[in-house]
């Protein structure tokens, strides 16, 4: 229809009044959808956010939205005393719905996390280590009790899958075996009973990716499996607390890299 009065102004119409009337009028409906989610984007937000410091009495912001249904959408969420901690939230804009979302299971990886890296600094100097935290419905509110310990105690078979992401520019040649019984041992520090890890080297421009994205997400989808996936995963499980890899398979792998 746009396009049938834009023909009979532009091309037949010598009036310059319908021409302006016209490109007004297409400015401002654009303008107006654009208005409607605008509003609608800010009002799930809000909603998200407020849900979230109901629950946990603190401060949240919701970074990025998804979701075509009517009533349900998810989210990525930070706290705003530490914006780097991002996890996912699931919301109902029905009231009375409780909303789900992963805010222990994130602040609980965060302490992995700080519990491997002075480890894993020893092989090289940057270095991403993403634990992933299953989620197992488990109801702590306060952020002093989100801790490996209690969330072991309190959830059903817990386990947690680490990537650990480094960049190969910037290793400290330790030597292979002393690489290997690093990574034998981290599975103490990760204090999980289910532990396993995945490890890749990465050139420096994939490195800086795997940054950005991280600081955009708080799990992992299509556009970080796009790149590591050209890299070799020299990962681990623990069976029995036990690395399942001999040092020999690891020095071979790892001279392939």
């Amino acid at each position: 229809m746009i396009i049938f009065f834009w023909d009979y102004y532009f091309i037949g119409g010598d009036n310059i009044y319908k021409k302006i009337v016209l490109v007004v009028v297409i400015i401002s409906t654009f303008l107006g959808m654009v208005g409607c989610i605008t509003t609608e984007k800010e009002k799930r937000i809000k909603l998200a956010e407020d849900k979230l410091q109901e629950k946990y009495n603190e401060e949240f912001q919701v970074t990025e939205i998804w979701g075509k249904s009517r009533h349900v959408f998810g989210g990525v969420c930070s706290p705003k005393s530490d914006p780097t901690l991002k996890f996912e939230g699931t919301f109902s804009e029905k009231e009375n719905v409780e909303h789900m979302d992963e805010y222990v299971e994130a602040t609980v990886a965060r302490e992995v996390e700080n519990n491997l890296m002075p480890d894993v600094n020893k092989i090289a100097e940057e270095v991403i280590i993403k634990p992933f935290v299953s989620y197992r419905n488990v109801f702590i509110t306060n952020i002093e009790d989100m801790t490996i310990s209690n969330y072991i105690n309190i959830a059903d078979n817990p386990e947690v899958g680490v990537d650990i992401l480094i960049m190969k520019s910037s290793l400290k040649n330790i030597g292979y075996e002393n690489e290997y019984k690093i990574f034998e041992s981290i599975k103490e520090k990760a204090k999980f009973p289910k532990f396993s890890v995945g490890i890749y080297y990465l050139e420096n421009e994939d490195y800086k990716q795997c940054i950005e994205y991280f600081e955009r997400n708080a799990r992992v989808y299509g556009s970080y499996f796009d790149i590591v996936r050209k890299y070799k995963d020299l990962g681990f499980g623990y069976p029995k607390g036990q690395i399942n890899m001999s040092l020999e398979k690891f020095i071979t792998l790892r001279e392939s890299i």
